[in-house]
């Protein structure tokens, strides 16, 4: 009860918040509270009964999202390369976050100019293409707005003849002024 009540006060002290993010959270709060419903099953020789509490499926949820997290992600290793990868986080500073509220088309922009740093990184010191799996993280903890992809990068990629160079080293000075240089200018 006091989570409702935490959420109702900061929908009254956040009324921008999008019809989205306001359904999303609800359903979240209110999942498997048989108040908004359940299945009951029946066994037909001993009469026993077993209730099941609906989910809500949403994907902030911390059960349902978790789920869909873990489904996801199996299916993923199956489609990646068998080599060594490294996860990495780039977001936008806070200054220009602002600029995503106006236009959310500009969340397909940031993954591109993630992608295409990463692809540059590796083409200009190794002349080799890496694999990239980018995911996009519009919201922090809190739910405010913190744009962010989560990078999941090979350690090296495939030259122009298909053979594989290892690249276990990035050089941050590098790195950071080619993603500083792609997220400002890359649509």
């Amino acid at each position: 009860m006091l989570l409702a009540q935490n959420w109702e006060r900061f929908k009254v002290m956040n009324p921008n918040l999008s019809q989205y993010k306001i359904d999303e959270v609800e359903k979240m709060l209110y999942c498997r509270d048989p108040k908004y419903g359940f299945l009951t099953y029946k066994c037909a020789k001993c009469d026993t009964t077993k209730s099941v509490l609906l989910a809500c499926k949403s994907r902030i949820c911390p059960q349902c999202g978790k789920k869909h997290a873990d489904q996801w992600a199996a299916e993923l290793v199956d489609r990646l390369f068998v080599v060594s990868h490294r996860h990495m986080v780039f977001t936008m500073p806070e200054e220009l976050r602002a600029v995503f509220e106006v236009d959310q088309s500009l969340f397909k922009v940031l993954m591109d100019a993630v992608s295409n740093t990463m692809q540059q990184m590796l083409k200009d010191k190794h002349r080799a293409v890496p694999g990239v799996v980018c995911v996009l993280h519009p919201y922090g903890k809190e739910l405010n707005l913190n744009p962010h992809v989560h990078v999941l990068l090979t350690e090296g990629g495939l030259t122009k003849s298909g053979e594989w160079v290892q690249v276990s080293f990035l050089e941050y000075t590098s790195l950071r002024r080619i993603w500083q240089y792609s997220s400002i200018t890359f649509r």
